[in-house]
């Protein structure tokens, strides 16, 4: 008899829009056994076996915290007379929404194993907010002491997790859904991919600091790209910078002509605990990557050498390179085999 399991999220998880929803979706499909996935979607409605959605306002977090009850509710109507094996919640968002559903689920006297999937140590990401900062510090501490597995997506968060909380979790990298002929197409047009919602502080940053910094030098050796932007979102924040093009929210479909298409990716610096899933994701399908050396926490490869740099000087050189045809085929070829190897989610799961 196969086992029933609930993955449980409080954002966009599904369809595809981002590297967070991109984990989810690809970790979904890839447990074993009977599966549902619920999650909190404001944009579309979805019509898909097995994925249950509560259609709310907005993303913004007082929005779903008012909408957390009514949703634990929905969840438990749906579950009420199935043998839940594995309740996994999805660590893309707040671990107070986590906990206070894990509490409602004892409450209600459901003996399920509780798994935390986390897609980055959570406390970092409120320390702006000393209330919120304590408040997150100890509902991820109670996860991580209560639930039956808590995981982590690198030896770094792993680590982080251990100073933090004094446990230790199970090493669990981020991963993608591997679509195998979307790997073939290259035309190598004259625009670099960004995704991510720029309605986002974090990505805003990080766009930012690739249009003031990285684009600048690419331009001077290739002076007709530009950069296409995907994500969520309905402000258009560079509707009059002729460089720049915004697509808003594309179907993974789209999203991924877009990337075997595109000439390069390139992810600045950034801090930010976790994994950037969309390096993962462009080495996956082959296409050339150059990213901070910042960027690749939690990434293990051994080919950063030839997409890594530790500042723009040495950004600028392997440009020079790029455009005398230095990143060969048959090194994209070989960096897409590893990645496709380690960080597809069928074999991570």
């Amino acid at each position: 008899m196969k086992e029933n399991s609930i993955i449980i999220s409080f954002y966009n998880s599904y369809p595809i829009t981002s590297g967070s929803s991109a984990v989810t979706t690809a970790f979904f499909n890839s447990w074993p056994g009977k599966k549902k996935l619920f999650l909190m979607n404001h944009e579309t409605e979805i019509k898909k076996k097995n994925i249950y959605n509560l259609k709310i306002r907005s993303n913004n977090s007082f929005i779903k915290f008012l909408y957390l009850i009514p949703y634990l509710i929905f969840i438990y109507l749906k579950i009420k007379k199935v043998d839940i094996k594995y309740i996994i919640f999805e660590g893309a968002s707040w671990t107070g929404f986590i906990y206070i559903s894990y509490l409602f689920f004892i409450a209600l006297r459901i003996k399920a194993k509780f798994i935390y999937h986390a897609h980055n140590v959570d406390f970092f990401f409120r320390k702006k907010n000393i209330f919120i900062s304590s408040l997150s510090f100890y509902f991820e501490k109670k996860i991580l002491q209560n639930f039956y597995i808590s995981t982590s997506v690198s030896k770094a968060d792993f680590t982080t997790f251990k100073s933090l909380f004094k446990i230790k979790t199970k090493i669990l990298p981020n991963g993608i859904e591997v679509k195998k002929k979307k790997i073939k197409k290259k035309i190598n047009e004259k625009y670099i991919i960004f995704s991510g919602s720029l309605e986002y502080k974090q990505n805003k940053r990080i766009f930012d600091k690739l249009l003031k910094n990285e684009f600048k030098i690419l331009k001077k050796y290739i002076p007709e790209i530009k950069i296409y932007h995907s994500g969520g979102g309905k402000i258009k924040f560079y509707k009059n910078n002729k460089n720049i093009i915004e697509f808003g929210t594309l179907s993974f479909h789209n999203y991924l002509n877009l990337l075997t298409n595109s000439l390069c990716v390139i992810i600045p610096g950034s801090s930010v605990t976790g994994t950037k899933i969309k390096i993962i994701e462009a080495l996956c399908y082959d296409k050339p990557v150059f990213a901070n050396q910042k960027s690749l926490k939690g990434i293990q490869s051994k080919f950063n050498k030839y997409f890594v740099y530790k500042d723009l000087n040495e950004f600028e050189k392997k440009i020079q390179k790029f455009k005398r045809n230095k990143y060969t085929i048959s090194h994209l070829k070989l960096i897409g085999k590893y990645f496709r190897e380690n960080y597809s989610m069928k074999n991570i799961v």
